[in-house]
């Protein structure tokens, strides 16, 4: 979203800015997808989606979430840095737009997987 806006707006010179974030972020996006596609397999194989997002929940949290949390800091310091406060908030507008428009997995796997996630982790505890 950030990149094809950028170029947009004639303000490309960021993205050499930016590449070593991508760099490092892009990466992690692999295991969220990884995720993603878990939950979406849920009705077929429940015990296997279960072990599958723990282990690229795992992944995640241990390689990839440091990345992610410094995504707010570094990307949004360097663009508030270059853009305008109109330019700003379109960027901030087609994120909304994106993310509202952004079906994901379907919302009744994702709450009865959550709900056995939950559990499983209540038993392992005890």
């Amino acid at each position: 979203m950030i990149l094809p806006y950028l170029e947009e707006i004639g303000k490309s010179q960021i993205q050499s800015k930016l590449q070593f974030f991508i760099d490092q972020y892009y990466p992690g996006t692999k295991v969220l997808i990884n995720i993603l596609d878990a939950m979406e397999s849920y009705t077929d194989n429940k015990s296997q989606t279960i072990d599958h997002v723990i282990e690229y929940g795992h992944q995640y949290l241990d390689r990839f979430q440091p990345v992610f949390l410094k995504e707010g800091k570094e990307v949004v310091d360097l663009l508030n840095e270059d853009l305008s406060k109109e330019e700003i908030s379109t960027l901030e507008d087609k994120i909304d737009d994106f993310e509202d428009s952004w079906n994901g997995p379907s919302l009744m796997n994702y709450r009865t997987m959550v709900r056995e996630l939950e559990l499983k982790a209540v038993i392992t505890q005890w």
